[in-house]
C-alpha cells in the first residue's frame, strides 16, 4: 500500500515537472518570436529611414548621422524617425 503510495506521489511530482518544463518551453518560444518581431520592425523603420536621408529637406546633421557607420542600425533608425517627423514639419 505505502509502495502504490509512493509510486502516486513520484508520477505526480514527474508530471508536475513535464508541466513546468512545457511552459518555459512555450515561454521561451514566446519571447524569441517578441525578439523576431522587433527585429522585423527596426529593419522597417532603418529601410524608410535610408531613402530619406537623400532628401534636400534633411538637414545636414541629421543625414549625417543616418549615413555614419559608427551608429549602430537602430540608433540610424531613431536617426530616421527624427527624419521623419523634420521633413513633415518642413512640408507643412
Amino acid at each position: 500500500m505505502e509502495e502504490e503510495e509512493e509510486e502516486l506521489e513520484e508520477e505526480e511530482v514527474m508530471e508536475e515537472e513535464e508541466e513546468e518544463l512545457e511552459e518555459e518551453e512555450v515561454m521561451e518560444e514566446e519571447e524569441e518570436e517578441e525578439v523576431m518581431e522587433e527585429e522585423e520592425e527596426r529593419r522597417v523603420i532603418f529601410s524608410r529611414a535610408v531613402p530619406m536621408a537623400a532628401s534636400p529637406l534633411l538637414p545636414a546633421h541629421l543625414r549625417d548621422r543616418m549615413y555614419s557607420r559608427r551608429e549602430p542600425e537602430h540608433l540610424a533608425a531613431l536617426c530616421g524617425v527624427q527624419a521623419a517627423k523634420c521633413l513633415q514639419t518642413q512640408v507643412e
